[in-house]
């Protein structure tokens, strides 16, 4: 409920004011926005503030929901948030994403996940296929997969189709 909420909240945010325009101008083209007399370094820090709250609430409810305090909780999640926003349509090149987008990756990759987890998939394998999902994802983003596919296309039709001897 609380992610849900701070969806929503954040939505809103992005969507409706000036600061969230600003924060999609700064992530599409920082120098741009800083010569068209947006305060670049103040937005940043507000964005980094917010960050830093979402960080503290997602602690408190995890203090909360397991009566212990952790320093090591989030180890090694980074990948699957970068694979959530991704899968969602972020573009890691910048100015491109929605938290619509967001939400819908991060509900996918929570269902990948719990797949591979209960059909026992090695942890080592799981990121190797997690990786794969975030390479193919931004191929597909960038418009680089047909690009790449013609060129494994172009290798098997050069590779000599005889019988082996």
């Amino acid at each position: 409920l609380f992610f849900l909420a701070a969806c929503g909240l954040f939505a809103l945010l992005m969507g409706t004011t000036t600061f969230g325009r600003y924060v999609y101008a700064i992530g599409g083209n920082e120098q741009a926005t800083r010569l068209s007399g947006v305060a670049v370094d103040r937005v940043k820090i507000a964005v980094y503030a917010l960050s830093g709250m979402l960080a503290s609430l997602a602690g408190v409810l995890y203090t909360a929901q397991y009566l212990q305090g952790k320093p090591d909780a989030g180890e090694g999640i980074e990948l699957d948030a970068i694979a959530a926003v991704v899968i969602g349509g972020t573009s890691l090149m910048g100015g491109k994403g929605s938290l619509g987008g967001t939400l819908v990756g991060v509900l996918i990759f929570g269902f990948l996940s719990n797949i591979l987890q209960l059909n026992n998939i090695d942890s080592n394998t799981q990121l190797v296929l997690k990786g794969a999902i975030i390479l193919a994802a931004v191929l597909l983003q960038e418009g680089q997969a047909g690009h790449l596919m013609g060129q494994l296309r172009s290798l098997v039709r050069r590779s000599p189709a005889g019988p082996p001897a």
